[in-house]
């Protein structure tokens, strides 16, 4: 397995890693004639996720390596975990709705039987 050292623009630190473990990002919003894209990986200094630009000559150099090409369009990502599929956003009297629930003994029964999971409808 190749093995590559990059250096953070955040913390200086020197990372040793597998060219696997770099993602690369063809074109994007940086991309020109020179810069030909960027790439990411987890700094060894500062253990934070660093993106920087790269030229066209290393770009292509850690992609022939075996770098992971990223490509948006492959990819959409996950729904946000938040996005309710149906029903009304959850309110303040939801809340206080959910607060008095806890409060009873069988509370857990209580609310799975008061809930059409397949109309996405909240207990009231």
């Amino acid at each position: 397995m190749d093995h590559i050292e990059i250096q953070c623009a955040q913390c200086s630190a020197t990372t040793h890693a597998p060219v696997v473990a770099v993602l690369v990002d063809v074109g994007g919003s940086v991309s020109d004639e020179v810069i030909g894209g960027t790439v990411s990986w987890i700094c060894s200094g500062c253990t934070d996720l660093v993106s920087q630009p790269v030229k066209w000559p290393q770009l292509l150099l850690l992609v022939t390596a075996g770098a992971q090409l990223y490509d948006e369009d492959d990819d959409p990502g996950p729904e946000h975990p938040e996005l309710p599929p149906l029903g009304p956003p959850f309110t303040q009297d939801d809340v206080l709705d959910l607060h008095a629930l806890l409060q009873r003994p069988g509370w857990f029964d209580e609310l799975v039987a008061s809930t059409d999971v397949s109309s996405g409808k909240r207990p009231r």
